[in-house]
C-alpha cells in the first residue's frame, strides 16, 4: 500500500486534545506495515488521543531495523527511525546485541556457545582449584606463592574490567570494603576465610 493512501495530513504541531476526525483502524496500520516492513513487525497501539501508533521492525539484519511512528488520527508518518539515523553509541549497542544473541549465522552461534561454555567451565575449575588448594579446615583462600613478581598484569585487568564493566567494578568494591571493615574486626571469621 502506498504510503500516499495514509497521509492526509496538516502540517500543524500535534493536537494536545483528541481530534473530531475518526481514528485510522488497526487494520489500516497492519496494511501500511505490511507494505512498509520486510520482517516481522510490532504494532504499539495509542495508550491516550495525543499519542501515537508505534510499527517496530527487528529483523536479523540490524542494517533493516525500522521504527515508525503513525499519527493515530490521520495514518501520517511522524518518525521513521532507521540504522541510518542510530548515533555510534546506539550503533555500537544493536552490534553487540545482535552478535550476543547470534544473529549472524551459525558461526556467531558457535563462537557464542563455545563463549558461555568456558565461563561455565572456568566457574566449575575455579572451584575445583581452589578446594584442592585452601588451607585444611578453613575456607580462606590459598596461600601466596613464594614468587609475586607477576600481580601487577593481573591487578590492571581487574582495574580495567571494573572500569569496562561498572557492575563488576563496584562488586569488587563491596568485596574489598566486606573483607576491610567487616572481616578483618572479627578474629573467629576473619582465621575462618584467611
Amino acid at each position: 500500500m502506498p504510503r500516499s493512501i495514509l497521509v492526509q495530513h496538516s502540517h500543524e504541531a500535534m493536537p494536545t486534545e483528541a481530534p473530531a476526525q475518526p481514528a485510522i483502524d488497526l487494520d489500516t496500520v497492519i496494511a501500511f506495515a505490511q507494505a512498509e516492513l520486510p520482517a516481522e513487525y510490532t504494532v504499539s497501539l495509542p495508550i491516550d488521543p495525543t499519542s501515537v501508533y508505534t510499527i517496530a521492525s527487528i529483523p536479523n539484519n540490524v542494517y533493516r531495523e525500522r521504527t515508525i511512528h503513525l499519527d493515530q488520527y490521520s495514518g501520517e508518518v511522524l518518525a521513521d527511525v532507521g540504522w541510518a539515523d542510530y548515533n555510534l553509541v546506539s550503533k555500537s549497542v544493536e552490534m553487540g546485541v545482535a552478535i550476543h544473541m547470534g544473529k549472524y549465522g551459525l558461526a556467531n552461534q558457535l563462537i557464542m556457545l563455545a563463549t558461555c561454555m568456558v565461563i561455565v567451565l572456568l566457574s566449575v575449575t575455579g572451584i575445583v582449584l581452589w578446594w584442592m588448594r585452601r588451607p585444611k579446615g578453613r575456607l580462606g583462600a590459598p596461600s601466596l606463592p613464594a614468587h609475586q613478581a607477576g600481580w601487577k598484569v593481573p591487578l590492571a585487568i581487574v582495574a580495567v574490567m571494573g572500569l569496562l564493566f561498572p557492575l563488576v567494578g563496584f562488586s569488587l568494591v563491596i568485596v574489598l570494603m566486606l573483607d576491610f571493615l567487616v572481616i578483618s574486626r572479627l578474629p573467629k571469621l576473619k582465621r575462618l576465610v584467611s
